[in-house]
């Protein structure tokens, strides 16, 4: 292979990689709302202090019923409740934990960088078995 094609193509991957590959702040935002929700969750059942702040440093508001702790809410990163228009709440309720949209989200962007950043190799790939099997080099057998 050409070497100027070769550095090409790993200078496109490597531009890629960088570019695209999630940021360091998405992972500690993504701890932050694990640790807002797993202290929310021991809050509510009695195992950490009311007193507890949540990660951004502001008290957690606690709903209580007759004798028990119904609900345990972090405002989130913004500071402001659900009640004020934005949804980056916590409760200690929720079906699904906060930080699993981080999980997800990050996942399909890896998947995509990597495969964005491995198409010129495997352009090359199928281009050299193609002309194998067309010169005769390469035998398919059925």
């Amino acid at each position: 292979m050409n070497p100027i094609k070769l550095l090409g193509m790993a200078a496109f991957s490597l531009v890629v990689l960088a570019v695209a590959l999630p940021p360091l702040d998405q992972g500690r935002q993504e701890a932050r709302f694990a640790q807002a929700y797993s202290q929310a969750r021991a809050i509510q059942q009695g195992q950490l202090s009311a007193e507890t702040l949540d990660p951004w440093g502001s008290p957690y508001l606690i709903i209580e019923g007759k004798e028990t702790i119904i609900r345990v809410v972090s405002s989130g990163p913004n500071g402001t409740s659900h009640a004020n228009g934005f949804d980056d709440d916590i409760w200690s309720d929720m079906t699904e934990p906060p930080h699993r949209r981080f999980e997800r989200a990050r996942n399909w962007r890896l998947a995509l960088t990597f495969a964005l950043a491995a198409s010129p190799w495997l352009i090359v790939i199928v281009r050299r078995v193609a002309r194998g099997v067309q010169n005769g080099s390469i035998h398919v057998t059925k």
